[in-house]
């Protein structure tokens, strides 16, 4: 399992295109991706950055996993980190509605 942590965020605003294109990715990959989503400051409502959990065979597939993503192809994603992740326990079910990705 690997997590992916983009820390910083380009000041290029998606556009509706980009974001379809994004959020499309995501859905696509959904047999593999457990969680994803924009991270904040306190004290901003414009994201700083975001995250990623995802399955990947290895380190090879791990990575065309985050720079096949719409955003990052469209330089909106830099400062890219990518770990392996060796869960101590998780819920293989995750409430969350697509919607809000």
């Amino acid at each position: 399992m690997f997590f992916c942590a983009k820390t910083t965020m380009s000041d290029k605003t998606p556009t509706d295109e980009e974001r379809d294109a994004h959020r499309a990715y995501l859905k696509q990959k959904s047999a593999q991706l457990l969680a994803a989503g924009p991270t904040f400051d306190t004290d901003s409502e414009k994201p700083e950055g975001s995250i990623m959990l995802f399955e990947a065979e290895d380190w090879e597939a791990a990575k065309a996993f985050v720079e096949d993503d719409p955003f990052f192809k469209a330089g909106m994603r830099s400062d890219i980190k990518l770990f392996a992740w060796h869960p101590g326990g998780y819920a293989r079910t995750f409430p969350i509605d697509a919607k809000s990705i």
